[in-house]
Formats: structure tokens, sequence, C-alpha cells
């Protein structure tokens, strides 16, 4: 989990620092405020972490069983 992010000289951000990031974080603002180009760097950063990392390892997978099936038990476990 990333608990912060710093983003610099990024379309409308000369220097963007956000701290104490948790699992689910709300971002709200204006129209023209930078919402989607923090959404956009947080892509390009999992993109990258992906091609440098390889994918994140699948959990609980039962052969024979589909992906909705599997994210159905996640689903299930957070309640």
């Amino acid at each position: 989990m990333i608990s912060e992010l710093r983003i610099e000289n990024f379309r409308g951000f000369t220097s963007l620092e956000l701290k104490d990031l948790k699992r689910v974080n709300l971002v709200v603002g204006e129209n023209n405020a930078g919402k989607t180009s923090l959404l956009d760097v947080a892509v390009k950063f999992a993109n990258h972490m992906c091609a440098v990392l390889g994918p994140a390892p699948k959990k609980r997978v039962i052969p024979g069983h589909s992906l909705a099936e599997e994210a159905f038990v996640e689903l299930y476990e957070l309640f």
C-alpha cells in the first residue's frame, strides 16, 4: 500500500505531496483542479510497478473456478 505520494512537474502539478494515505482515499475538487491528473499518475505508477515487478500473485486460486467466483470470495471475506 502506498502511504505517501509526491508529484513534481506533471501536467498542472508543479509540486504536490500527499501524506498519510489509507487503503481507500476520496479525491474531491472543483472542475479542472487535477483530480483526473492525480488518477493518471496512480495508473502510470501501477503500470510501471507491474512492468518492473510483474503482476501481483493471485490469492486463493481454486483450480476450475472462474475469476468472478474468486472475486466473490474476496468480497465475502470483507464482510
